[in-house]
């Protein structure tokens, strides 16, 4: 097994944490390695469609956390209870990406989400990048993970000498932000009914933004589709 990572020296030393709806939103630790290792890895070919992956990449991705970027990882509380249910619902089987053989989840990561572009000043707005973890995409549990991501992103941060919040709370303070915004190919469907549940506007239309696999599966410049959400927006739909 490998060494558990260290923090790099620029990573922000205190973690972020956001708990409800049977789901906890945490920014990346060292300790998180071994089951993003696991979540990516059985992701990895669904992933690839629209976005490059690598599952060996956590402690790069480590190693980039800043001030001006950070990666969230959202877990289920009860892996095993959801998994009973979306059974009971027909909706799981032993077949399922991430499972084992039996049918039980090998992890229990729903998402991991990228809090990027962080702009302070008056600006105080970020970009959201997402991926949906095996076996849990498809199950709709995506979807309240990113709404869990976004109340972290737009809730007030806290003061710096309070940098833990309130043990037992589940809630450490936000990113503190005042708007986000997420960009998605207009093939992607799937992604743009997500962001239109979560609350999601659209903005406008991209042409050629980034540098990323296309529908057929090369690499090229890519549009995509903007939305925004702003903590007033965000206070009025939830």
């Amino acid at each position: 097994m490998a060494e558990a990572a260290a923090f790099p020296s620029g990573t922000p030393p205190h973690q972020l944490v956001r708990a409800g709806d049977g789901l906890v939103a945490s920014t990346l630790v060292p300790g998180d390695e071994t089951e993003y290792e696991l979540a990516v890895r059985h992701s990895a070919a669904r992933i690839a469609r629209f976005n490059p992956v690598d599952p060996g990449d956590f402690r790069a991705r480590l190693a980039q956390q800043s001030s001006a970027q950070r990666m969230v990882l959202v877990r289920l509380e009860d892996p095993a209870s959801a998994a009973a249910a979306l059974a009971q619902q027909g909706r799981w089987g032993e077949g399922r990406p991430g499972c084992a053989p039996a049918g039980a989840p090998l992890h229990g990561v729903v998402a991991r989400v990228n809090v990027t572009n962080i702009v302070r000043g008056r600006f105080q707005s970020a970009t959201l990048g997402y991926d949906a973890l095996d076996p849990w995409a498809g199950t709709g549990w995506f979807t309240r993970a990113l709404r869990l991501v976004v109340d972290l992103a737009l809730a007030p941060a806290r003061p710096s000498a309070d940098p833990a919040g309130r043990a037992g709370s589940g809630e450490t303070g936000g990113f503190g932000l005042h708007r986000v915004e997420a960009n998605v190919q207009p093939h992607n469907v799937a992604s743009l009914r997500v962001l239109q549940r979560v609350g999601f506007r659209r903005e406008g239309y991209v042409e050629r933004m980034l540098f990323v696999p296309g529908p057929d599966g090369r690499e090229q410049w890519c549009d995509h589709v903007l939305h925004g959400l702003t903590r007033e927006e965000w206070r009025t739909n939830r």
